[in-house]
Protein backbone atom coordinates (compact mmCIF):
# COMPACT_ATOMS: atom_id res chain seq x y z
CA UNK A 1 0.00 0.00 0.00
CA UNK A 2 2.68 2.65 0.90
CA UNK A 3 4.19 1.58 -2.29
CA UNK A 4 1.47 1.91 -4.19
CA UNK A 5 0.96 5.57 -2.11
CA UNK A 6 4.64 6.58 -3.36
CA UNK A 7 4.14 5.59 -6.95
CA UNK A 8 1.17 8.07 -6.83
CA UNK A 9 2.90 11.02 -5.27
CA UNK A 10 5.95 10.77 -7.70
CA UNK A 11 3.36 10.82 -10.94
CA UNK A 12 1.46 13.57 -9.41
CA UNK A 13 4.90 15.45 -9.05
CA UNK A 14 6.19 14.62 -12.41
CA UNK A 15 2.72 15.80 -14.29
CA UNK A 16 2.79 18.85 -12.57
CA UNK A 17 6.01 19.61 -13.56
CA UNK A 18 5.04 18.52 -17.26
CA UNK A 19 2.59 20.35 -17.05
CA UNK A 20 3.93 23.79 -16.31
CA UNK A 21 6.91 23.18 -18.89
CA UNK A 22 3.83 22.44 -21.72
CA UNK A 23 2.39 25.33 -20.91
CA UNK A 24 5.55 27.89 -21.42
CA UNK A 25 5.45 25.31 -25.00
CA UNK A 26 1.87 26.04 -25.93
CA UNK A 27 2.47 29.85 -25.42
CA UNK A 28 5.81 29.64 -27.80
CA UNK A 29 3.53 27.86 -29.88
CA UNK A 30 0.78 30.45 -29.70
CA UNK A 31 2.97 33.58 -30.43
CA UNK A 32 4.49 31.68 -33.33
CA UNK A 33 1.37 31.29 -35.15
CA UNK A 34 -0.02 34.91 -34.01
CA UNK A 35 3.17 35.82 -36.13
CA UNK A 36 3.04 34.07 -38.78
CA UNK A 37 -0.72 35.30 -39.24
CA UNK A 38 0.39 38.73 -39.23
CA UNK A 39 3.05 37.82 -41.82
CA UNK A 40 -0.48 35.74 -43.97
CA UNK A 41 -2.84 38.51 -43.24
CA UNK A 42 -0.15 41.75 -44.28
CA UNK A 43 0.51 39.26 -47.89
CA UNK A 44 -3.30 38.78 -48.03
CA UNK A 45 -4.40 42.57 -47.37
CA UNK A 46 -1.45 43.84 -49.30
CA UNK A 47 -1.27 41.62 -52.52
CA UNK A 48 -4.27 39.35 -53.14
CA UNK A 49 -6.94 41.34 -51.73
CA UNK A 50 -8.09 38.56 -50.07
CA UNK A 51 -11.45 38.24 -47.81
CA UNK A 52 -10.80 38.14 -44.14
CA UNK A 53 -12.65 35.19 -44.08
CA UNK A 54 -10.41 33.47 -46.33
CA UNK A 55 -7.70 34.04 -44.52
CA UNK A 56 -9.00 32.52 -41.19
CA UNK A 57 -10.73 29.56 -43.44
CA UNK A 58 -6.99 28.97 -44.47
CA UNK A 59 -5.12 29.66 -41.13
CA UNK A 60 -7.43 27.83 -39.03
CA UNK A 61 -5.77 24.26 -40.74
CA UNK A 62 -2.33 25.47 -40.70
CA UNK A 63 -1.68 26.23 -37.22
CA UNK A 64 -1.74 25.09 -33.77
CA UNK A 65 -4.81 23.79 -31.85
CA UNK A 66 -5.05 27.04 -29.68
CA UNK A 67 -4.73 29.14 -32.84
CA UNK A 68 -6.91 27.22 -34.43
CA UNK A 69 -9.89 27.67 -31.84
CA UNK A 70 -9.32 31.63 -31.79
CA UNK A 71 -9.44 30.61 -35.74
CA UNK A 72 -12.91 29.12 -35.15
CA UNK A 73 -14.15 31.63 -33.30
CA UNK A 74 -12.94 34.43 -35.88
CA UNK A 75 -15.03 32.47 -38.54
CA UNK A 76 -18.42 32.27 -36.56
CA UNK A 77 -18.00 35.46 -35.64
CA UNK A 78 -17.47 37.03 -39.04
CA UNK A 79 -20.10 34.33 -40.40
CA UNK A 80 -22.91 35.44 -37.84
CA UNK A 81 -21.71 39.01 -37.83
CA UNK A 82 -21.53 38.71 -33.56
CA UNK A 83 -18.69 39.27 -31.39
CA UNK A 84 -18.64 36.25 -29.61
CA UNK A 85 -14.54 36.22 -29.90
CA UNK A 86 -14.54 40.10 -28.01
CA UNK A 87 -15.52 38.61 -25.02
CA UNK A 88 -12.92 37.82 -22.53
CA UNK A 89 -14.87 35.19 -21.14
CA UNK A 90 -15.08 33.40 -24.29
CA UNK A 91 -11.62 33.46 -24.65
CA UNK A 92 -10.74 29.90 -23.09
CA UNK A 93 -6.64 30.38 -22.78
CA UNK A 94 -6.15 29.71 -18.95
CA UNK A 95 -2.29 29.57 -20.02
CA UNK A 96 -2.05 32.81 -20.67
CA UNK A 97 -1.95 36.21 -18.47
CA UNK A 98 -4.87 39.10 -18.60
CA UNK A 99 -2.27 41.30 -20.30
CA UNK A 100 -1.46 38.59 -23.00
CA UNK A 101 -5.06 37.96 -23.39
CA UNK A 102 -6.32 41.52 -23.95
CA UNK A 103 -3.08 42.00 -26.32
CA UNK A 104 -4.74 39.05 -28.69
CA UNK A 105 -8.58 40.69 -28.20
CA UNK A 106 -7.28 43.92 -28.99
CA UNK A 107 -5.63 42.49 -32.06
CA UNK A 108 -8.67 40.75 -33.00
CA UNK A 109 -10.82 43.32 -32.45
CA UNK A 110 -9.22 45.71 -34.98
CA UNK A 111 -9.20 43.25 -37.94
CA UNK A 112 -11.60 44.58 -40.51
CA UNK A 113 -12.24 48.11 -39.08
CA UNK A 114 -10.55 50.71 -41.47
CA UNK A 115 -8.85 51.23 -44.67
CA UNK A 116 -6.17 48.55 -46.06
CA UNK A 117 -2.89 50.86 -45.27
CA UNK A 118 -4.26 51.59 -41.68
CA UNK A 119 -4.90 47.81 -41.02
CA UNK A 120 -1.35 46.89 -42.55
CA UNK A 121 0.30 49.42 -39.63
CA UNK A 122 -1.66 48.26 -37.41
CA UNK A 123 -0.63 44.73 -38.10
CA UNK A 124 2.85 45.71 -38.07
CA UNK A 125 2.68 47.14 -34.99
CA UNK A 126 1.06 43.83 -33.52
CA UNK A 127 3.61 41.55 -35.55
CA UNK A 128 6.43 43.22 -33.28
CA UNK A 129 5.05 42.72 -30.45
CA UNK A 130 4.21 39.17 -31.18
CA UNK A 131 7.67 38.18 -32.42
CA UNK A 132 9.02 39.76 -29.01
CA UNK A 133 6.34 37.10 -26.76
CA UNK A 134 7.65 34.75 -28.77
CA UNK A 135 11.09 35.27 -28.34
CA UNK A 136 10.55 35.74 -24.82
CA UNK A 137 8.65 32.44 -24.54
CA UNK A 138 11.33 30.62 -26.66
CA UNK A 139 14.29 31.69 -24.35
CA UNK A 140 11.58 30.47 -21.12
CA UNK A 141 10.99 27.23 -22.78
CA UNK A 142 14.70 26.12 -23.13
CA UNK A 143 15.88 27.55 -19.99
CA UNK A 144 12.61 26.80 -17.68
CA UNK A 145 11.13 23.78 -19.38
CA UNK A 146 13.14 21.28 -18.28
CA UNK A 147 13.73 22.86 -15.17
CA UNK A 148 10.22 22.44 -14.22
CA UNK A 149 10.39 18.65 -15.42
CA UNK A 150 13.94 18.35 -12.93
CA UNK A 151 11.75 19.78 -10.25
CA UNK A 152 8.98 17.86 -10.82
CA UNK A 153 10.95 14.59 -10.26
CA UNK A 154 13.13 15.79 -7.48
CA UNK A 155 9.73 17.59 -5.90
CA UNK A 156 8.59 13.42 -6.07
CA UNK A 157 11.79 12.11 -4.63
CA UNK A 158 11.42 14.44 -1.63
CA UNK A 159 8.30 13.67 -0.64
CA UNK A 160 8.97 9.65 -1.01
CA UNK A 161 11.78 10.12 1.21
CA UNK A 162 9.77 12.11 3.69
CA UNK A 163 7.25 9.34 3.70
CA UNK A 164 9.79 6.37 4.18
Amino acid sequence: MKALFMIFVMSACVYIGNDFAKKLKRKERLFEDLKIFCWRLKNSIGFFNEKLLNVFEKSQSECGSDFSDICKNCVSSLNNTEDKLLKKENFAKNFLTDEEKDTILGFFSCLGKSDSASQLKQIEGYEKIFEQKNEEYRKNAKEKGGLYKRLGIFAGLFLIVLCL
